[in-house]
C-alpha cells in the first residue's frame, strides 16, 4: 500500500514497487518488488542496528541476491567498495575509473585511470600531475626521502626518447 505505516520485527509493508520488512536479526531490508518466493530478489538495502552478533552490526549495505556486500558503509564513516573491511574513508577492492568520461572504461586490473589534472599536495594542479615537495621515483627509491623540493630517479630517464641508454638520455 501507499499509506505510511511501521513495519515491525518479522513484519513487511508491500507495494507494486518494493518491500520493506524486518527479520528476526534487527535488521531493515529494501527491495525492489514483492517479499515473495516468486519475486526473487537482485540487489537490496540493509540497514540494521544489530544485537544479534554479526559483525556488520550498525552498518549500511547494499547487498546481492547472493548475499555479497556490493557497498558497505561502516559506523565509523568508512566505505568499502567491494570490501566488507574498508580501512580508510574509502576502500576499493578492484580497479577504478575516475572523471566524466573515463567512468565508461574499464581501468587495469586493480589500477587505476583518472581523467584529468592530478593533485599530490596541492588542489590544483596545472599539469597531468601536480606535486607539491619532492618526490621519489623507482622500485626501491620510492622508500627515501628525495631533497626538498626536489627529486631522485632510480634508473635511466629520457627526454625526447622513450628507450634511454644512459642516467639522462636526450634526444633533439
Amino acid at each position: 500500500n501507499n499509506n505510511p505505516g511501521m513495519v515491525f520485527k518479522g513484519s513487511s509493508i508491500q507495494n507494486t514497487y518494493s518491500t520493506i520488512y524486518t527479520d528476526n536479526s534487527n535488521y531493515l531490508f529494501i527491495r525492489p518488488g514483492f517479499h515473495s518466493t516468486n519475486y526473487p530478489y537482485y540487489t537490496y538495502i540493509k540497514m540494521g542496528s544489530g544485537g544479534d552478533g554479526l559483525t556488520d552490526t550498525g552498518h549500511f549495505k547494499i547487498v546481492n541476491q547472493a548475499g555479497t556486500s556490493l557497498m558497505d558503509v561502516q559506523p565509523n564513516g568508512n566505505v568499502g567498495i567491494g570490501t566488507v573491511a574498508p580501512l580508510s574513508k574509502l576502500g576499493v577492492l578492484g580497479n577504478l575509473s575516475v572523471g566524466a568520461t573515463y567512468g565508461a572504461f574499464a581501468a587495469p586490473t586493480s589500477g587505476m585511470i583518472i581523467e584529468g589534472n592530478v593533485g599530490i599536495g596541492t588542489v590544483a594542479p596545472l599539469s597531468k600531475l601536480g606535486v607539491l615537495g619532492n618526490l621519489s621515483v623507482g622500485a626501491t627509491y620510492g622508500a627515501f626521502a628525495a631533497p626538498t623540493s626536489g627529486m631522485i630517479i632510480e634508473g635511466n630517464v629520457g627526454i625526447g626518447t622513450v628507450a634511454p641508454l644512459s642516467k639522462l638520455g636526450v634526444l633533439g
